[in-house]
């Protein structure tokens, strides 16, 4: 099924945090900017829980938790094939350059340094889910191009209808999982 437009109602986000008054304080910037879907983990082995059952659009992450640190959460997300894409952006409050490049170097989208300022926060989030947005949605129309070019590709010409339907019946099928009283 195609990805419906993006909007931040629309978006899912975890806040990875330990902190109660830094993931209020991250929540309540995202319910101002209109998103609604917000989930707070306050461990890792609480986040490892909630991406079993959900993929996210967004994980925003802590560097230091209470079990695990922001880099290993990364890694054992990205593990999932379904997590490949999804943007993490780290909020911490290390401020060292070193931790900043580690971070970006192991997939991390993007670094806010705590305090943060509200509207660079947002611009990020946005970008981040934008971007992921517009890779699944390109994704999506691979696929159902790929769908029709394998449709153009037989050889009509000496085959019933019957047997046209039925091959095209096949590919669309794939693509949106529906059979053939429901396209034709």
């Amino acid at each position: 099924e195609p990805m419906q437009p993006y909007t931040p109602k629309s978006a899912t986000i975890l806040i990875v945090e330990d902190d109660a008054t830094s993931a209020y304080l991250i929540r309540t910037s995202l319910s101002k900017a209109g998103y609604t879907n917000i989930e707070i983990a306050e461990s890792g082995q609480e986040t490892l829980k909630k991406a079993k059952t959900i993929v996210y659009d967004l994980v925003l992450l802590d560097l230091f938790l209470p079990d695990f640190d922001g880099y290993q959460i990364c890694k054992e997300l990205k593990k999932i094939p379904s997590y490949n894409e999804v943007p993490f952006i780290m909020i911490s409050g290390v401020k060292e350059q070193d931790e900043k490049i580690h971070a970006l170097s192991i997939g991390i989208e993007d670094f806010l340094s705590k305090p943060f300022h509200e509207k660079e926060f947002l611009i990020k989030v946005n970008r981040a889910i934008h971007r992921r947005y517009t890779l699944e949605q390109t994704r999506l129309e691979k696929n159902e191009l790929n769908v029709l070019s394998r449709i153009l590709s037989v050889n009509y010409s000496e085959k019933s209808i019957e047997e046209i339907l039925d091959a095209i019946t096949v590919e669309v099928t794939a693509l949106f999982q529906s059979d053939r009283s429901t396209i034709f």
